[in-house]
């Protein structure tokens, strides 16, 4: 997994209620993580609510970008909540599940 990957992965909730399968974008550098047994990752939501706040990174899912990543839907990148997730709970996105 490299930065900027789409990934699904037990993310955990920011209530300390139990984690759940949610995709995540890779931000940590890839010189660690070949070096550090987890990964830095954001989570990705299709709430809007947050849409133009500095914090938040808006993909259009029918952009380039949006397509490559396997969203189905506009999303929003959260840097507000970043996790620390091992590997092992993490895997590349199932193109056709994400929504």
């Amino acid at each position: 997994m490299k930065r900027g990957d789409v990934i699904v992965c037990a993310f955990p909730h920011a209530s300390s209620t139990p984690s759940k399968s949610r995709p995540a974008v890779v931000v940590q550098a890839d010189f660690y993580n070949e070096r550090i047994k987890n990964l830095l990752v954001a989570g990705v939501t299709s709430v809007m609510t947050n849409l133009g706040d500095n914090a938040h990174f808006f993909i259009e899912a029918a952009s380039e970008e949006g397509r490559r990543s396997g969203l189905k839907s506009d999303s929003l990148v959260s840097c507000i909540n970043l996790a620390v997730i091992p590997p092992s709970r993490c895997r590349p996105t199932d193109r056709d599940a994400l929504g």
